[in-house]
């Protein structure tokens, strides 16, 4: 009995230490990215990013978005009555509902070639320095750590960074913002924590691959 008495509060010692440990050194690991945010230290950033792994998992889970999202059927808002059985896409708005016709295999595969490909082409370090730029130029007084929403632990190794609009204190986040928030997964690469994982809404994800002039264009076009 004794010894099993031991046992247990040897395990619940090592619990302690080890939630303890993983506390700290996830709070270390946001302020690091906090402070590399803040200076411009991309390489600090992308030690900081499993940029393969981070991709290879978003392209997973938009497919799993956009598969749910065929599956739901829009009613007409006025009557309650499905006036007509259709997809939703998030590629298409018409009167504020997402409406489209299910396409073919083809068009399957090409929707999915073409979102690989917005992926790869936004999901990498060579757009590091340009949502830096933009963080700066949108929201520019606003503090980084106001971007956290909140840090959690997620299973034994892993902790997840919700991220999204900056907070304003005492304010809780509308509705929109909710849906807007993006986390990040990050998981215990050997004694050193890695961003493997991103859960972005899909209709958060741009619908076509645009160049940093043409960016630039569109959020702060000059005036004529």
């Amino acid at each position: 009995m004794r010894f099993v008495v031991v046992a247990l509060v040897l395990c619940l010692g090592y619990v302690v230490l080890y939630a303890s440990a993983v506390k700290l050194s996830k709070d270390r690991v946001v302020s690091e990215l906090i402070r590399a945010v803040d200076s411009g230290d991309m390489a600090a950033i992308e030690s900081r990013v499993d940029f393969r792994a981070l991709r290879a998992f978003v392209k997973k889970d938009l497919r799993s978005q956009s598969t749910a999202a065929q599956d739901v059927t829009l009613y007409n808002g006025e009557t309650g009555v499905a006036d007509q059985a259709v997809v939703v896409d998030d590629y298409n708005t018409v009167n504020g509902a997402i409406v489209s016709v299910a396409g073919d295999v083809e068009a399957q595969d090409e929707d999915e070639s073409d979102l690989n490909a917005i992926v790869d082409y936004y999901v990498s370090e060579d757009r590091l320095a340009l949502a830096l730029d933009l963080r700066r130029r949108i929201f520019g007084q606003a503090e980084t750590r106001d971007f956290v929403w909140d840090v959690s632990f997620h299973g034994p190794f892993a902790f997840v960074v919700t991220v999204g609009y900056p907070r304003t204190e005492g304010l809780a986040p509308t509705m929109s913002e909710m849906r807007s928030s993006v986390e990040f997964v990050f998981k215990a690469n050997g004694w050193k924590w890695e961003a493997k994982e991103m859960y972005v809404p899909l209709f958060l994800v741009p619908k076509d691959i645009y160049t940093e002039e043409q960016i630039e264009e569109l959020l702060f076009p000059r005036a004529p």
